[in-house]
């Protein structure tokens, strides 16, 4: 009996899972789409991948990952893909009503994200991923309010050096990836909401001269803080300071000659 009543919850499952995946992404090249326990994976390549978007939204998938790639991406916000007459997609609540838990838009030429870009998001992004972009800074505005997210990856953008806090309502944020931007410099502001959550800071392939000492202070929860391919020459005895939890540096390819006690 209870083989019976497993294999009917298995079906029961499967059954329910099927139906993730649209019908219109059938027979197309733009997008792939795998089923997953709780919503389909979408991954599309190209500048046809912002009409797909629309098709989502106009039928309320359920949409666990969304990917848009190489989709020439300029701007997320109100005037981004106009010769494409899509403003909406991009513009305040862009992504509405679709609940993503990660959403991915590398390699596109973005420059700057709209304040309310990921408006409905709020309680359900969990990764975000904006590389290998133009991005000349941390978008505080657009990410502000993510109450779930986890992981934020910025890595290879032209991020400059940071003075301004950088987050804000983002309680769930656990690891920030700034590494291969163009940053040598972090104040101490800059992650001052955030310090009691971090856990993983990447700042590999940047221009660091000394480790950003006042930035990381006070990082309860931080375990890993990655700056390898720096320009670090030297690591004093008080640079890393109050982070209880640390258990992982990672400094090489350096310029180190000297190691205080």
């Amino acid at each position: 009996m209870r083989l019976i009543t497993f294999i009917l919850l298995i079906s029961t499952f499967c059954y329910a899972s099927a139906f993730y995946c649209p019908s219109f992404l059938q027979n197309q090249t733009t997008c792939s789409c795998d089923e997953y326990i709780d919503g389909a994976i979408i991954k599309c390549h190209g500048k046809e991948g912002p009409l797909i978007v629309e098709q989502l939204k106009n039928q309320s998938a359920q949409v666990r990952e969304l990917w848009l790639e190489h989709a020439k991406i300029i701007q997320v916000g109100p005037n981004a893909f106009k010769p494409l007459k899509l403003k909406k997609l991009v513009g305040p609540n862009a992504f509405k009503p679709l609940k993503l838990k990660k959403l991915v838009l590398d390699n596109n030429p973005i420059q700057d994200i709209d304040a309310h870009a990921f408006k409905g998001l709020e309680s359900t992004l969990q990764d975000l991923s904006v590389s290998m972009t133009k991005l000349s800074d941390i978008p505080t505005d657009a990410v502000a309010g993510l109450r779930a997210l986890n992981v934020l990856n910025l890595k290879c953008n032209n991020i400059g050096n940071l003075t301004d806090v950088a987050f804000h309502n983002t309680p769930s944020l656990i690891e920030v990836n700034l590494a291969c931007n163009q940053i040598c410099n972090i104040g101490a502001e800059v992650f001052k909401n955030v310090k009691n959550s971090l856990q993983n800071l990447v700042l590999d392939n940047n221009c660091f001269t000394k480790v950003p000492t006042e930035a990381i202070n006070g990082m309860t929860n931080l375990i890993a803080l990655h700056m390898k391919y720096n320009k670090l020459k030297k690591l004093g005895s008080h640079q890393i300071i109050n982070v209880k939890s640390l258990s992982m540096l990672t400094f090489t390819h350096n310029e180190i000659e000297t190691i205080e006690p």
